[in-house]
């Protein structure tokens, strides 16, 4: 048997309506589904799925040796004033950077929970993927980390006045990264 309802709400009959659910006969042998029609509400079950994923497992299946990476140097051309504390030393000055990238392979094991929001009864499709992904990471050289500066009294300036120098902060990063990386690489 089907039972149509329909229903205006009003602050005040709200309380109506839990009242005639709590009091709604009950029966143990049977059941019924009620149909109810809202009257000027809305509707959030719009049919779409939300796909969510996170890493449950990851590791580092393969890392290029450091004899491999080949630095970017980037120069530019700088006015700064007071350079290395001389108030007379001001004017244009060769600043150095240095950029190393790193690419790497991860095996990742994901688990993907696909819910969709207008299906009634619907359980979640719960799924663990493994895949092999490519990454890459950048290393720059820090001027903070630069052989000269340039500015007045407490704010200074560092930059990197050869490239040399600069290379060499950057890699020593990126040193230091494939050093950590190379304890979690996969044992398999």
């Amino acid at each position: 048997m089907r039972h149509t309802t329909l229903l205006f709400f009003s602050p005040f009959s709200l309380v109506g309506l839990a009242l005639m659910i709590a009091t709604a006969p009950a029966s143990a042998d049977e059941t019924k589904r009620k149909i109810t029609t809202f009257v000027a509400g809305t509707n959030h079950a719009d049919g779409r799925s939300q796909i969510k994923s996170e890493v449950i497992e990851q590791c580092v299946l393969s890392l290029p040796n450091e004899s491999d990476l080949e630095p970017i140097v980037d120069a530019r051309s700088k006015y700064m004033r007071s350079i290395n504390g001389d108030d007379a030393a001001n004017g244009s000055i060769r600043t150095y950077n240095a950029t190393v990238t790193i690419p790497y392979v991860v095996k990742q094991k994901q688990l993907v929970i696909v819910t969709t929001s207008s299906i009634e009864k619907s359980e979640p499709v719960i799924e663990e993927v493994s895949g092999q992904f490519d990454r890459t990471i950048e290393f720059n050289s820090n001027s903070e980390n630069g052989d000269h500066y340039g500015g007045r009294e407490l704010v200074h300036e560092y930059y990197f006045s050869s490239a040399r120098m600069a290379v060499d902060d950057a890699m020593k990063r990126a040193r230091a990264w494939l050093k950590q990386q190379r304890a979690v690489m996969c044992s398999t």
